[in-house]
Order: structure tokens, then sequence, then C-alpha cells
């Protein structure tokens, strides 16, 4: 493609694809703020949040539990999502859902990367405001895009990735296969006017760690957790480096996402030494005080309850069993039946246990 022949075919059907993206980004600037905020029946709004851009607050109070929004993707791209399909998907969409897109948020250095990795630079400034259009287009995508549970694809949501970062969130997201659907949970009380958050770095991650992850986004959080000048940061630094010792006692590195993550440096933590079941169930008991929940936290409870069952010890095995069936009840509702198998085991345990003249009792 010759970028100093504005007349090319190529450089023509680039031209047209950048003016396609120059109308729907004016027309986002006359949508503004009011026009992206969907229905007045939801219990979130998309508005401002201080130094953060845009942000997804709630509007009224959110109990822990319940769905905060079930969201189909407005765009999806099937393998490598290079920038012929992207803009496919986007052209799809009805006009107001791109001006939408165009209303996000790109980053520079994203942008940056696309021209000098896909683009030879040309003398021609009218060529380069083409390509830079494309660039940004592609940041936009880069930067807002999911990857879509159990495959390769990549999808777009264009009002749950306004969702800013929390290292400690207040909503947990995931893609619920069986249904398409792109959920957001609440895992604690939410209050009305209060931003939403979901992290974007793994959730057991050290201080450290984590701002590695969110160095593609370009910003260094900030949050209570990460002022390790307070109490409260240390607290949560020294939980997180004990999560990681104890998980490699009882090999379960791999079910939290944090191996490859061993912390360096920073506050010393010595454990004794214990057995893998001592250590499954201190594991258990740390990862309840993170507050938040995790899918993947229901194996190592299942690994808890297990140990306990081998020694007899009922009401605590009861505990950890109950803490899965909680995870169920929070992901999928008490009517969905993938619950209903955790709801099964829960009773099959307490009948099991009256019978022989037991009496059970969640601690802790």
């Amino acid at each position: 493609m010759d970028q100093n022949d504005m007349n090319s075919p190529q450089m023509k059907e680039l031209v047209a694809i950048a003016e396609v993206l120059d109308e729907a980004a004016k027309y986002s600037i006359t949508l503004g703020e009011e026009g992206m905020r969907g229905s007045s029946e939801k219990t979130y709004e998309i508005k401002d949040s201080p130094g953060r851009g845009k942000g997804v607050f709630a509007t009224k109070d959110i109990l822990r539990g319940s769905l905060v929004v079930a969201e189909k993707p407005h765009m999806v791209v099937k393998g490598i999502d290079d920038i012929g399909k992207v803009f496919g998907e986007f052209q799809n969409m009805p006009f107001k859902n791109q001006a939408i897109f165009m209303s996000l948020q790109g980053l520079p250095e994203h942008k940056a990367g696309v021209l000098s990795q896909a683009i030879t630079p040309t003398s021609r400034e009218d060529a380069n405001a083409v390509f830079a259009k494309l660039a940004e287009f592609f940041a936009i995508w880069a930067n807002n895009r999911l990857p879509r549970a159990n495959d390769m694809d990549k999808v777009l949501h264009l009002e749950m990735c306004r969702m800013n970062h929390a290292c400690l969130p207040n909503a947990l997201y995931y893609n619920d296969i069986e249904s398409g659907l792109f959920k957001v949970i609440a895992v604690k009380d939410i209050a009305a006017g209060e931003e939403i958050t979901r992290t974007y770095s793994f959730p057991l991650l050290t201080r450290e760690q984590r701002q590695v992850q969110l160095a593609w986004w370009e910003f260094v959080c900030a949050c209570p957790a990460c002022d390790i000048s307070t109490q409260f940061a240390r607290e949560v630094e020294i939980r997180r480096r004990s999560i990681y010792q104890l998980a490699v006692l009882c090999n379960q590195t791999v079910n939290l996402k944090i191996n490859g993550f061993p912390p360096k440096g920073g506050l010393p933590v010595e454990l004794p030494e214990m057995r893998a079941s001592e250590a499954a169930i201190k594991l258990s008991e740390l990862l309840l005080l993170e507050n938040v929940v995790d899918i993947h936290w229901k194996k190592t409870y299942k690994l808890a309850y297990e140990f306990l069952m081998r020694e007899k010890q009922w009401n605590e095995a009861y505990k950890w069993l109950n803490e899965q069936n909680e995870i169920d009840i929070l992901l999928w509702g008490k009517d969905d039946p993938r619950q209903a198998r955790s709801q099964e085991l829960l009773e099959s345990f307490q009948t099991f246990f009256f019978k022989n003249g037991g009496k059970l009792g969640v601690s802790g």
C-alpha cells in the first residue's frame, strides 16, 4: 500500500473507515452523559468518577448477592482480534452504540503501539490523520475488551466496561457460559451513590504484583489496600503473603491464580511447619478474611471440607461445605440448577449428621 497516494484503493478504504469513526465520535459529544445513562429502572448510572474518567455508580442501595446487571456483549470478535474484525463488529452496532464506543478511553501507549507495529510512517499529514484515527479506534478496543470464558474470543460491553478498579472490589463480574451474559454481582452491600468496582488484577496478589498488572492501564492504584503506610494495608499485605505460602503447602496456587507470583521483598512472613490438611484449613480461613468472593475459592473450601471429614470434625467440615454453597447462591441464585447440586450436598450432610445425633452450627 502506498500511503502517500490517497487515491489508491487501500487508502480510500482506510479513509472511509476513518470517516465512519469520525461521525460516531462527533455524535458521542452531542449525546453527552445523559444519553449514556440508560434506563432509570437500572440500579446504576454512568457518570464522572473523580480522577478516573467515567464510572458506574449505584442509584439505590444494593444488597450483597444482588445481580447488578446481566448484559449481552455489544461486540464479539472471534479468534485473533485484528482491526478489520473489530471494525466489522463496530459496524454491526446501532449508530448510538458506535458513538458510545468512541466515547470510551483508549490509552496513549496502546495507540502508539498500534501506530508503531501496524503502520509505516508517511510524510503526508492527511494520511497520518487517518492512521491516528484507526489507532485510536483499536486502542479503545484494546483497553475495554474482555476475554470470553473458556475460549479465545474477545467481547466488549458498552456499559460495564466503565467499571473502575479496586483491589478490594465490591462487585464480581464473570461471563456466564450457559446464558452468554456478562453478569455483575454485588459481593458487599453497596450504598446508593457509591461507585461499583471490580478488580483488574488477580484478586490475591500482593501490592507490588498488582501494580505490575495494573501498569497495562497506565495508572498506579492508591486505594486503601495499596497505601502501605497504613495498618490496614499492611494487614492485607501480610495476609496475601501468608495465602501464597499456605497455597504452596496444599497445592492450591494454580486454583487461586497465584502460581508464578511468589511474593518478593517487602513484609516478611514466617509460618510454622504444618501438614497440607492444616494449610488448607488455615488458607480457607484467610480467604474468608478477604471479604470478597471468587468462584475458584470453592475448590480450596472443598479441600478443607474433605480433610476435616476424614478427621471426623463434623462442625468444621460443615462450615466449609456451607461456604461452597454460599458462593453458588451468590453467583447463580437459589433457583439455578447449578446451585441445586451444592444445596443437595449440604442437605445430605445435615441428614447424615442429625441421624447420628449431631448438632450443627456454622462457627467463625
